[in-house]
């Protein structure tokens, strides 16, 4: 920034106030800049019709605009300029609005200094740098993805072509096999077959590059294969094969760890064909290298997880307002005690031991965010569903939102399951602060936990079925079907990016379950999670 100086539009119709904030860049060292300076929001419009810059130091009141109008006028005249909220006012609701109609940052006019603004400034600049490249990132994964996705198409057709002419030539075998092969390579995919009864297995040349050997140097069996898993991820693969040769679905995602030590994420998924007395005989699939897509996820649902928070924020705020008020009382009235010379130890226990319950009140609520804020983990455990119900609860409680919401609790015994606790923390919060936001805090929310199996009579497979019902005006219906498309929403100016739910049908799908919503208009709705054990 130093060597290159900063275009700055200042939108400021107070001479004084804008003489001040010229002297105030002058003073910083931190970088140069070059301001153009307007007092009229028509005429600033004018400007960026023409021009550029860097960022925009924008007043909210002036004689053409008012309010966070001003925003919403300038974010429509330019939406890649990042945006510095000037304003009189230092009020945290109006900061927050201002932030999320676009703003990068919110400055209180007489609480400004030079450092201060040129750590605005700069920090308005990253952030919507990084804002950018997020979505580019975004656009070029979904670019990926939909490429992967026709490769391994053009592949799986070139495999059932190649397989029906195996039988004409010797050259068109060959020729198969060389297609398939770089298909594989472009796609990070292979096939592998075992045959249960003499545990011989093949891989096809890009398993052996996906797990990091080379073929003819490394001979593949079921138990080589399990040495090549994830620790943590062993035991779950295992299950997930022996129920595939009882005549369950084998589609599961795990981690391998490679002779260097790196781990990887791989998509499997196979079938097993069965003898004539029901024994497996022969189990194939394919494997299919998912560590860039699974890396990009996981950076969405954390976006999305902090996303949620700063919606919270000013909730979660007022809550540790409240212990903070009642500590700050208590000190005050023992400082005056002590000052007058009158100290009472027995009132003095009592100051100490309010001041104690406020400190850990304080500390619970920090916990739950700082757990919830954690970074994303990859491994699946031994994860209490009505644990993370009730923690959730907590969370949300900690805004006030339940003080006129009846929370009604039927949980079933050992509703455990194997999952991501963060993950599902997520997957619930954003489905009950919906219930929420549609009951507008007012009405009955429900939560019901069970176990349940899928076929009556053959009680090997079991799962864990949550529902969560709330007395809301419903879902229309022709908007149930697209609740959970990547973007959607009906929150307008209320907030919201659009993919809670779209998360949420991505995370339950990752942990091999399923998510449906029944509802509508004016009968409430309710949304439906089964999630194997």
């Amino acid at each position: 920034m130093k060597d290159k100086p900063i275009n700055i539009l200042l939108v400021e119709d107070n001479p004084g106030d804008a003489e001040l904030v010229k002297e105030m860049l002058a003073d910083t060292s931190a970088f140069q800049f070059e301001l153009v300076h307007c007092d009229r929001l028509s005429k600033a419009e004018e400007i960026l019709g023409r021009r550029s810059f860097d960022v925009i130091l924008l007043d909210l009141s002036l004689p053409d605009g008012q309010g966070l109008d001003t925003v919403i006028q300038t974010r429509a005249a330019t939406n890649k300029m990042p945006i510095v909220v000037m304003s009189g006012l230092g009020d945290v609701d109006l900061a927050i609005n201002a932030l999320q109609k676009g703003a990068q940052d919110y400055l209180v006019k007489g609480e400004v200094d030079s450092n201060l603004l040129s750590r605005s400034v700069r920090y308005a600049i990253e952030r919507k740098q990084a804002e950018e490249a997020l979505r580019k990132a975004h656009d070029q994964l979904e670019m990926r993805v939909e490429e992967r996705t026709a490769e391994l198409i053009l592949a799986n057709e070139a495999l059932l072509s190649e397989i029906a002419e195996r039988k004409k030539t010797e050259m068109a075998l060959q020729k198969s096999e060389a297609s398939l092969a770089e298909a594989q390579r472009i796609a990070h995919l292979g096939n592998w077959e075992w045959h249960v009864q003499t545990n011989k297995l093949y891989w096809s040349d890009e398993i052996y590059r996906i797990f990091g050997q080379t073929p003819k140097e490394f001979w593949a069996t079921y138990d080589e294969f399990l040495n090549f898993v994830h620790p943590g991820d062993k035991e779950y693969v295992k299950k997930a094969v022996e129920e595939a040769l009882y005549g369950g679905p084998f589609y599961i995602d795990h981690r391998i760890v490679l002779p260097d030590g790196s781990i990887r994420f791989v998509h499997q998924q196979g079938e097993v064909t069965f003898g004539e007395n029901g024994e497996p005989i022969r189990m194939f699939g394919i494997v299919r290298d998912i560590t860039d897509e699974k890396e990009k996820e996981m950076q969405l649902i954390m976006t999305e997880r902090l996303a949620a928070l700063g919606q919270m924020a000013s909730g979660i705020a007022h809550e540790i307002n409240n212990p903070l008020a009642t500590i700050a009382a208590c000190a005050e009235g023992l400082l005056n005690r002590i000052r007058k010379g009158r100290p009472d130890a027995g009132l003095l226990e009592n100051y100490l031991g309010i001041i104690s319950e406020e400190v850990i009140r304080c500390k619970g609520i920090t916990t739950s965010m700082l757990s919830f804020v954690r970074k994303v983990d990859y491994e699946k455990k031994e994860v209490d569903i009505n644990e993370v119900l009730d923690k959730t609860i907590e969370l949300i409680g900690f805004q006030g939102r339940f003080k006129e919401v009846t929370v009604t609790k039927h949980y079933g015994q050992r509703m455990t399951v194997r999952g991501i606790e963060g993950e599902l923390k997520q997957v619930f919060l954003a489905i009950i602060v919906n219930a929420l936001d549609a009951m507008e805090d007012k009405g009955s929310l429900m939560l019901d936990t069970e176990v349940i199996y899928p076929d009556p009579g053959e009680k090997k497979r079991e799962f864990v079925c949550i529902r969560i019902r709330d007395s809301g005006p419903g879902i229309p219906r022709e908007l149930s079907n697209r609740i959970f498309d990547p973007f959607f929403t009906t929150k307008g100016e209320k907030g919201g990016t659009g993919l809670g739910l779209s998360i949420v049908h991505k995370i339950i799908k990752d942990h091999n379950g399923s998510v449906t919503v029944t509802s509508d208009s004016g009968a409430g709705t309710t949304f439906t999670i089964t999630i194997p054990r």
